[in-house]
């Protein structure tokens, strides 16, 4: 997974995240109904994804230091010319 990716999905999980608190909340004195537990379900997938994105970003780190350290490489060579 490459950082630009990690990224895009943890903006994308905090956004789905963010909607279902704010569905709950605004629906907590409603009887719990099936959008509810829906909701709560994707509250729970989302906290699992974040764990494994974050479980990705402490296992790939180091190949994006190693890229990053490639693209300022390549950057300091081309300025040499």
């Amino acid at each position: 997974m490459t950082r630009g990716g990690f990224r895009w999905q943890l903006v994308m999980v905090s956004f789905m995240a963010v909607n279902a608190i704010v569905q709950i909340a605004f629906r907590w004195n409603q009887a719990w109904g099936a959008f509810l537990y829906l909701m709560l379900a994707m509250l729970i997938i989302c906290a699992v994804f974040t764990a494994y994105l974050l479980y990705v970003r402490h296992y790939d780190g180091h190949f994006w230091d190693e890229e990053e350290a490639r693209r300022q490489d390549w950057d300091r060579r081309g300025r040499q010319l």
